[in-house]
């Protein structure tokens, strides 16, 4: 994500699975602009949002990004 703002002590990250309810995952310290995400499980789709806050409370959510992870059994290769 982009940082937007010049007054945030922290970033709140949240992650919703496969079109559920949005859980905060991460409280990240100001400044920081990437979060690595482990134990997802296969072939789910997740949607990530985030916001700044700070002692005021806290901004509106970012633009959400979502993808799929990959099926623990990858696909056969092609047949030429």
């Amino acid at each position: 994500w982009q940082d937007n703002s010049t007054n945030e002590t922290a970033f709140l990250v949240e992650r919703s699975q496969a079109g559920g309810a949005y859980v905060q995952i991460a409280s990240l310290a100001a400044d920081l602009r990437s979060l690595s995400v482990s134990g997802l499980a296969a072939a789910t789709n997740y949607s990530f949002r985030v916001r700044a806050s700070n002692s005021a409370g806290a901004s509106a959510y970012s633009n959400l990004a979502s993808a799929t992870t990959f099926s623990v059994t990858p696909p056969p290769p092609p047949v030429s």
